[in-house]
């Protein structure tokens, strides 16, 4: 019952005036955003400012709400008189009316003179031009059921609703905004990623790369009471192509190489570049120490075959490789450490050796795991 008295009041002078409290309202609105952006350079905004203005005029106009519902009940003084039979030109009302004129027509010149040129402000404009006109109609229909005031009301709602849904479609852009920013900082985040974890020549993982797949594969094999093996590969012969050809054919070599030898993985085989001409080749799932020779072997294959340049430049270059076994070499830290030992036992003897691998054998590794 009290909604519907405030809704449809009793007499025409309440609900006139009802009206009154919402068109003021509704004109402060538009003239505060006006303000605000005049003096946006001016204010220093902290974190909450909106949060905090926005919670203040929620408790403006529910304490307005509840003082109108209760004059409603109780009222306890009379209004003063808005209206003398059908005339609308009291003091009152013009004082009113004349009042809401003058600062829709400052709302409009502050946002023409200060605000920036954006949508809500353009829209927040023709709000302050339309309202002016709908206040000066108002004023001079002058009367009930005149053709002004129809006008005027009509032009009211046209401007409420226009500022609604300019509003609701600067929402929704600021909300597509900032999931395609969002999209657009993910995207970023997981190139940055793989930035950091591979090599920019090759493509392949780099050392950080390694030390992440070196733990997951480490504590698969721990999980599945599996052997995993870590070779360590150095380029014999690489300086003295870098000395006759230039970098860059050394690095069309060290390009080459390692599409060559990525062909050759299989399943979750990892080939990474530590930097240089090193490289770590990680083999996984092996039965026994022959499946890391059958490995090798097919490494010292390609490596055999001489590298086709760009520029027709043809060169060949040989291999000296380091294997460590996991977990007879210790953990995924050991592996590299303990596998460059190995490499370097194995360049050590590179004029007497039958085979560019060595291992680093331990004491009661056995042949097969069962």
């Amino acid at each position: 019952m009290i909604l519907t008295n405030i809704l449809f009041v009793k007499d025409v002078a309440t609900r006139l005036w009802v009206f009154r409290l919402w068109h003021t309202v509704f004109v402060l609105g538009v003239f505060i955003y006006a303000w605000t952006c005049a003096q946006a350079k001016r204010i220093r905004f902290r974190r909450n400012f909106f949060w905090s203005r926005a919670r203040w005029s929620t408790v403006i106009a529910i304490t307005l709400m509840a003082l109108l519902v209760l004059y409603e009940q109780f009222e306890p003084f009379p209004l003063p008189p808005i209206i003398h039979g059908t005339d609308f030109l009291t003091w009152q009302d013009v004082t009113v009316n004349g009042v809401q004129f003058v600062v829709m027509l400052w709302a409009w010149w502050l946002l023409q003179k200060h605000a920036e040129r954006t949508v809500l402000s353009a829209w927040m404009s023709v709000v302050a031009c339309a309202v002016a006109i709908d206040i000066l109609l108002f004023v001079l229909g002058g009367r009930l059921f005149s053709v002004g005031l129809y006008i005027s009301k009509l032009n009211n709602l046209i401007g409420a609703t226009m500022i609604f849904v300019v509003m609701l479609a600067r929402y929704i852009m600021i909300q597509r905004d900032v999931m395609l920013n969002r999209a657009d900082l993910l995207r970023a985040n997981r190139k940055l990623a793989r930035m950091a974890l591979t090599d920019p020549l090759t493509g392949l993982p780099n050392r950080a790369g390694l030390d992440q797949y070196l733990e997951r594969a480490v504590a698969w094999a721990e999980r599945h009471k599996s052997m995993i093996a870590v070779a360590i590969i150095d380029l014999d012969d690489f300086k003295p192509v870098n000395d006759r050809y230039g970098h860059p054919v050394g690095d069309q070599l060290l390009r080459a190489f390692s599409e060559r030898v990525s062909r050759l993985l299989r399943g979750e085989e990892m080939l990474a570049r530590l930097g240089g001409d090193e490289f770590v080749l990680v083999l996984r799932e092996l039965g026994d120490i022959r499946d890391v020779s059958v490995a090798m072997k097919r490494v010292s294959d390609a490596v055999s075959v001489p590298f086709d340049l760009p520029e027709r430049v043809s060169v060949k270059v040989g291999a000296s490789i380091g294997v460590a076994v996991y977990p007879y070499a210790g953990e995924d830290v050991d592996l590299v450490r303990v596998a460059d030992q190995a490499l370097y036992a194995s360049k050590n003897d590179k004029h007497g050796r039958k085979k560019i691998w060595a291992l680093h054998e331990v004491e009661g590794m056995p042949q097969t795991i069962g």
